[in-house]
């Protein structure tokens, strides 16, 4: 049988307290580790070694959420949730506008449209809501054509492609809102199915897709794609290629892109480097042909 014929306090190592001094016959006050609440427990249940002291409505949280979120978290807006700072169901939160830290509630926390946004900040820029906003994306919301309510269509303009159409006011003073269209949205490193924009062409080079705000963008096409191999080099000397400078495979491998093995070099040295030394691709390609040569004229002799 367990032994509770305990005199002095327990403290358990979450948190939870045990008051054994304020045993009331067969029930003992019991202080909860995550929500502070002190309820009477059965001496039989406080005695047993898994005892935990978290209540039923704690533990039933702690399974579900606490489990779940053990890293700090960064929202598209700046907000941060601080779970690894976790106090019970408190949970600190740093305004992504402000950045003041306040302490939040680990269920509101948790819900899917949690912005992070302290009251202060909110509701200041609800009262901007009657102009002009400029998104810092480029993105523009024409407040000041708004007449109705929360279901309200409002104007909005991409800042990608300045396309205009009608979001309900709601989904615009989402903190999170970015004003962009469909198809912008979905598009490069804005789409859920983003894999870096790197991919091979099928002529054995790695081509890279550019956003117009990169710094080398002026090298990329009229798909926003530039040779990987290209890229790197112009990174490497600090500046953009220019269209007659050829960046060169030493070992032929096309899409070998270490800078140790590219070499940069003008179009015309170029051209004539292949046919005064050649590359041991071009070398591997001569013999495979003389190769050839020689057995389709031993099976005609």
């Amino acid at each position: 049988m367990p032994n509770y014929k305990h005199t002095d306090d327990q403290h358990l190592p979450n948190g939870s307290i045990v008051y054994w001094s304020r045993r009331q016959g067969r029930q003992v006050p019991v202080s909860c580790g995550s929500c502070g609440r002190e309820r009477l427990v059965s001496t039989s249940n406080a005695a047993i070694k898994a005892f935990t002291g978290i209540c039923q409505e704690c533990a039933h949280d702690l399974v579900g959420e606490f489990n779940m979120h053990k890293e700090d978290k960064t929202l598209p807006n700046g907000s941060i949730i601080y779970w690894s700072r976790r106090k019970g169901k408190d949970i600190p939160v740093q305004c992504g506008m402000c950045n003041q830290e306040r302490v939040v509630l680990n269920k509101l926390a948790s819900q899917k449209n949690f912005t992070g946004i302290c009251y202060d900040c909110a509701y200041a820029s609800q009262r901007k809501y009657n102009d002009v906003q400029q998104l810092p994306n480029g993105s523009i919301v024409y407040w000041n054509e708004r007449q109705g309510g929360r279901d309200e269509p409002i104007r909005v303009q991409c800042g990608i492609c300045d396309e205009i159409r009608l979001m309900p006011a709601y989904k615009v003073a989402n903190p999170n809102f970015t004003g962009y269209c469909v198809g912008c949205a979905r598009t490069g490193h804005r789409s859920h199915f983003w894999k870096g924009g790197r991919f091979k062409h099928p002529n054995g080079y790695i081509l890279v897709r550019l956003t117009p705000d990169h710094p080398y963008y002026c090298m990329a096409d009229i798909h926003h794609l530039v040779p990987e191999h290209r890229l790197i080099m112009a990174e490497h000397i600090g500046r953009p290629l220019r269209e007659n400078e050829i960046v060169h495979h030493k070992n032929g491998v096309k899409d070998d892109n270490q800078i140790e093995n590219l070499e940069l070099l003008a179009r015309s040295r170029h051209h004539t480097g292949f046919q005064n030394k050649g590359d041991s691709a071009s070398e591997a390609n001569l013999w495979r042909l003389v190769i050839a040569l020689v057995k389709m004229l031993s099976h005609k002799s």
